[in-house]
């Protein structure tokens, strides 16, 4: 009978040919980086996996602690294999048992516009949607019913009623914008402000400096401040303290600038910091510094006052089916009558059982249902639908 091969050499070969592999591929990964490199490490791994399986396949001939060395290498390749692939077998089950009828369903991101019936869904601005970020920051109505989208911070559109594209703008240098107040859009680090939304003038205009503040004290600021929040329509705070403590005109050294409305002009004055003028929601977060008459947004419309009612009745954003470990949601968008059928690609956020909230003005509904929210405005021909900041316009073709 032969003899049983002496495994200690070839282990010692093994162990070593293995560690230098590895050494070497994760010194690649660590100081090159780069796909090159992590490519080479799961190509470094693989190659060990072969090299130990074949060891311990030889040896299981002959050795009981072979088996279990072989059986460790098989568990080990298939739990990698099952975590590398996770995914598409989740995607590969859910698609299997997911009824057929969701199987025509879009997703909006990569399908609009999305037309059906006379009407079209599309991205509000034209740089959202595939191949962009979401760049929307500010979507209001100025006094006209007109629609300002502000994108990023110096691209400005203007939509009509019927919300066609009736104007833009883009802010090309010189304006630093933070701000809406009676649309109008603010820079206040350079102190001046843009009407445009209101008359398309593309002159900024400057904010005065209220001269008598300049001898006021802290309790003087202060108290100012609490008089003039009774007689202005509109004022907001800032508190970028690096840029206002170097205005000469801030001879306290004090860390946030107040800008309100006076006879129809803008002026600004500084104040000393006080928690008492930041601004919490329900939960206690902090939302920013307090305001008064600050532009409605659409983005967060919730937040300013209206009915707020929470109904198990769907209207427009009727959800219909998750998938297998919420891998995908599908839901109808009803509109006018014309049902639009969208699915959400790895949405694992979405309870079918969730209340949608509705909030309410004698003029406007938003409709809030998970991440997804539908506004609509009875002096608009138009709805606008949001999805994780996306901003689509829905109207008639």
């Amino acid at each position: 009978m032969n003899a049983k091969p002496n495994p200690e050499k070839p282990a010692i070969v093994v162990f070593f040919v293995i560690f230098a592999i590895m050494l070497i591929a994760s010194l690649m990964f660590i100081f090159e980086g780069g796909w090159g490199a992590i490519y080479i490490f799961i190509l470094a791994s693989a190659v060990s996996i072969v090299i130990a399986f074949l060891f311990f396949t030889y040896f299981s001939l002959y050795y009981k602690w072979a088996r279990w060395g072989l059986a460790t290498v098989v568990l080990f390749t298939a739990i990698s294999l099952f975590d590398l692939f996770h995914n598409d077998i989740i995607d590969y089950y859910s698609d299997k048992i997911t009824p057929k009828k969701y199987k025509n369903y879009n997703n909006l991101f990569s399908s609009a516009p999305y037309h059906k019936q006379g009407k079209t869904i599309s991205f509000l601005s034209k740089r959202e949607g595939p191949g962009y970020g979401s760049t929307t920051t500010v979507v209001f109505l100025n006094d006209k019913n007109e629609l300002i989208l502000i994108e990023g911070a110096e691209r400005l559109y203007k939509y009509d009623t019927y919300g066609n594209l009736i104007a833009e703008y883009y802010i090309r240098q010189g304006y630093y914008a933070n701000d809406v107040m009676k649309s109008c859009y603010f820079d206040s680090r350079n102190n001046k402000y843009l009407t445009w939304a209101i008359d398309g003038d593309t002159v900024p205009k400057p904010i005065t400096f209220l001269k008598e503040s300049a001898e006021w004290n802290d309790s003087e600021s202060e108290a100012f401040f609490e008089e003039m929040k009774q007689t202005t329509d509109a004022f907001f705070i800032d508190d970028e303290v690096y840029i206002y403590r170097k205005e000469p005109e801030n001879r306290q050294l004090n860390d946030l600038k107040v800008i309100f409305s006076k006879d129809n002009e803008w002026y600004y004055f500084f104040l000393p910091f006080n928690r008492k003028y930041e601004e919490r929601d329900e939960e206690g977060f902090l939302r920013g510094l307090i305001s008064k008459n600050k532009v409605k947004s659409f983005m967060n419309f919730e937040e300013w006052e209206s009915t707020k009612l929470d109904s198990e009745q769907r209207k427009g954003i009727q959800p219909q089916y998750t998938s297998y470990d919420n891998k995908d949601f599908y839901y109808d968008l009803v509109i006018d009558g014309v049902t639009f059928n969208i699915s959400d690609y790895r949405e694992r956020n979405t309870n079918l059982k969730l209340l949608t909230t509705y909030f309410s003005t004698p003029t406007e509904t938003m409709e809030v249902f998970a991440h997804l929210k539908l506004y609509s405005n009875k002096n608009l021909h138009y709805k606008l639908f949001n999805d994780r900041g996306r901003t689509y316009i829905i109207k008639d073709e």
